[in-house]
C-alpha cells in the first residue's frame, strides 16, 4: 500500500473552501448584475428575491472573501515568521528561470522543457 501525506489541515481546506464558494456567490451575482438585461439573469437575480436581495449577498460575499484574504495572509506570515514554516510556495529565482525556459521551448527556441521538481512554478 501507498503512504500518502496530508498536505493541508481541516482549517487550511476550509479556508480554501470559504474562498471558492464566496468567489462564485460574487461571480454569480456579479456576472447577473451587469448583464441585466439576459434572460438568465434576470432569472437567477428573480430567484435571489429581486435586485436589493442580489446586491446584499454580493456584498455580503464581498466582505467574507476580503476577510478570508486577510485571515491567509495573517496565518501565512504568522506561521512563517513564529511557528517557522518553510515558505515552499514562495516565487523564486529559479522559478522564473524555468518559466523562461519553458516558453523558449514553446516557441521552439529549446528542444526539452524545464525540468522541475514535484511542485514546479
Amino acid at each position: 500500500m501507498k503512504d500518502t501525506y496530508r498536505r493541508f489541515n481541516a482549517a487550511r481546506i476550509i479556508e480554501q473552501l470559504v474562498q471558492i464558494v464566496t468567489f462564485c456567490v460574487l461571480v454569480a451575482t456579479g456576472l447577473s448584475r451587469k448583464f441585466y438585461s439576459s434572460d438568465i439573469s434576470v432569472w437567477f437575480i428573480l430567484k435571489l428575491g429581486g435586485i436589493d436581495n442580489a446586491r446584499i449577498i454580493h456584498r455580503g460575499a464581498g466582505l467574507l472573501f476580503s476577510l478570508a484574504a486577510v485571515v491567509h495572509i495573517v496565518v501565512a506570515i504568522y506561521g512563517t515568521i513564529v511557528r517557522k514554516w518553510q515558505p515552499s510556495m514562495i516565487i523564486t529565482k529559479s522559478d522564473f528561470k524555468s518559466a523562461v525556459h519553458n516558453i523558449k521551448y514553446y516557441l521552439g527556441i529549446e528542444n526539452l522543457p524545464s525540468i522541475s521538481g514535484k511542485y514546479n512554478y
